[in-house]
């Protein structure tokens, strides 16, 4: 008898989106890495005062790599993003991932915006209604907060799931918060993706790396394993036996 196993070398890479800002730092174009990316979205352009620029990134292993930054930490403009070229749309099982920078961070206690889209609602932000951390708001009337430490570095995923037919946030890998989907998970529909800003709301400041959006919900044991792209593979097996 013999037994041959066979690994699926097909990485665990988001369909939609994926901007690792490694490539070409200091331009004004980022390659986005997602599997599904058509010539329509494959590159993104940075408008306005965004610059790719080294940020350390400690003990995540992001030491050393090209983030998208602002670090005027008194902007108040609104024409400063990342222009993906894609008009959003997501199935309700969808998870977003990023890595935040960490300080230097403004004191004041203005709204801005990590990413969205003014058309669906679909935005990730800080300030406002956030107060000291993140909050998230889609269909939902009441933002989704998000317990976390601004002036540090993490990783942060958020997770739809028709499944559990709520929201999730995991920080550096660990549930934070929990939000119930009345009917369900939901789905967006929308315009003009951003990265770094949100219709003609305030843009951030700070760093953010390793933006990604896949069109499905990562399980709590995929999100280290995806965030790495060291996904377990799936194996094919196969036994040939031989009588005489």
């Amino acid at each position: 008898t013999t037994t041959t196993t066979t690994a699926d070398p097909t990485p665990c890479l988001p369909a939609l989106l994926f901007y690792k800002f490694d490539d070409h730092p200091g331009q004004t174009f980022v390659v986005n890495y997602g599997t599904s990316a058509d010539s329509s979205f494959n590159t993104a352009h940075i408008v306005g005062q965004h610059a790719l620029a080294v940020q350390v990134g400690g003990t995540l292993g992001l030491a050393n790599t090209p983030s998208l930054r602002n670090s005027n930490l008194t902007s108040t403009s609104a024409t400063n993003y990342l222009d993906t070229h894609w008009n959003l749309q997501l199935p309700p099982d969808w998870t977003l991932s990023l890595f935040w920078g960490g300080a230097p961070f403004p004191t004041d206690t203005a709204t801005r915006y990590l990413l969205g889209d003014a058309q669906s609602g679909f935005r990730l932000f800080v300030g406002g209604l956030a107060g000291s951390g993140m909050a998230f708001r889609g269909h939902s009337p009441t933002p989704f907060t998000i317990p976390v430490d601004l002036t540090s570095r993490f990783v942060l995923h958020l997770v739809s799931s028709t499944s559990t037919q709520d929201l999730r946030a995991y920080v550096n890998f660990q549930l934070v918060a929990v939000q119930a989907q009345t009917g369900g998970a939901l789905g967006f529909s929308g315009g003009l993706f951003k990265v770094g800003g949100f219709g003609t709301d305030l843009n951030f400041v700070g760093a953010l790396d390793e933006v990604r959006l896949y069109a499905e919900a990562l399980r709590p044991s995929d999100l280290m394993a995806a965030f790495s792209l060291s996904c377990p593979q799936p194996t094919t097996t196969t036994t040939t036996s031989t009588t005489t």
